[in-house]
């Protein structure tokens, strides 16, 4: 990576009173962590990928098609070689042959969420990842987290307030610095999700908007941010006008308890930043967990979500009329093999911009 690029795009100075425990959270990723995340990994030859799967129609470049996350077995001879491979040879080989697959430009990097990553990490993803290739990456949920939720993974801290809620000299220091000097060249949509909050904890949208305000203000312009709601009472004119102060996107996401893709759009102009983001998980009315119990290994469609998929195309179309790079990730529960979910989409994309020339 070109060290000239990363030094250019420095974030202002932290003050490290103003995070306490930062230098102490970028050395939590245990080894186990690594090797979820696909790391140390050799580059598969290309001969090895079975690409003559799935055909990528021809998509201009400012469309970037993925998936949420890589790692799924179920893929093989579909996106990855087909043929016995153990888990720790898979673990390694994956993202580099992901990232080589030609429908695929972009990916969302979902383990961000629970441990920043650190340099080391972010360097030998960025090894993996071929030129043009960027990823949206999920910001560290002690950032975006209010109140924490009642779950094992979060013992004792269960239903007590963050103090690291929105702490902008935290973001920066474990996130945002490691990704500019390491990752960014291979740096999409930064994604601050915040995750759904139940009504005792759930602010209004005013103190929503103006903690907002608050953290954007202090951040460095120039790396592209992008904001997830959980709570559909949050997903406001205010809300909108205030990404749109700050030139941070609002990610147009389908999930279970949010208006669907057609509805936020619908909204206004949901442009509020550089660029469109956009995640496709879960249909309205549906669960996580049972669509994993239902559908792995995520081999095959299970469904065909044909007005999603449409109000998905059709918001890309008006990106690229807009001369907007777009960012589309699509989640296995969504219809259940999200390569394939990507593949259909790519084409319905392709044929709605050759209609159009």
């Amino acid at each position: 990576m070109s060290s000239n690029k990363t030094k250019t795009n420095r974030p202002v100075p932290v003050n490290p009173a103003t995070s306490p425990t930062a230098t102490d959270v970028t050395q939590r990723a245990s080894q186990a962590n690594l090797q979820q995340l696909g790391l140390f990994a050799p580059k598969p030859p290309p001969e090895d990928l079975p690409t003559d799967r799935l055909v990528a129609p021809p998509l201009p470049t400012d469309i970037h098609l993925g998936t949420s996350s890589w790692n799924f077995e179920g893929w093989k001879g579909l996106v990855y070689p087909a043929g016995h491979r153990s888990k720790k040879d898979f673990m390694k080989t994956s993202l580099g042959a992901y990232a080589r697959h030609p429908l695929f430009t972009t990916v969302g990097i979902d383990a961000s969420y629970y441990n920043p990553l650190t340099r080391s990490q972010l360097a030998h993803y960025g090894e993996q990842l071929p030129e043009s290739f960027r990823a949206l990456e999920k910001v560290w949920d002690a950032i975006t987290t209010s109140h924490w939720p009642h779950h094992p993974r979060y013992g004792a801290r269960g239903g007590k307030p963050n103090p690291h809620y929105l702490d902008a000299g935290l973001f920066q220091e474990a996130v945002l610095q490691p990704n500019l000097e390491v990752f960014a060249e291979h740096l999409g949509p930064l994604l601050f999700e915040f995750p759904p909050l139940p009504p005792q904890h759930l602010p209004t949208s005013r103190a929503f908007c103006q903690d907002l305000d608050r953290f954007f203000s202090q951040l460095p312009r120039g790396p592209l941010y992008a904001v997830e709601l959980r709570n559909r009472s949050l997903f406001t004119p205010r809300y909108l006008r205030t990404l749109r102060d700050h030139n941070v996107c609002h990610c147009v996401n389908l999930w279970t308890h949010m208006p669907t893709v057609k509805a936020q759009q619908a909204a206004g102009d949901i442009f509020t930043g550089p660029a469109l983001v956009m995640r496709l998980m879960l249909a309205p009315g549906h669960r996580y967990s049972e669509r994993v119990q239902a559908w792995s290994p995520f081999r095959r469609l299970h469904t065909v979500e044909a007005e999603h998929r449409k109000a998905a195309v059709d918001l890309v179309w008006e990106a690229h009329a807009r001369a907007v790079n777009s960012y589309l990730i699509v989640n296995n529960k969504f219809e259940g093999c999200s390569p394939l979910s990507v593949h259909a989409l790519a084409e319905a994309i392709s044929r709605r911009i050759t209609e159009s020339s």
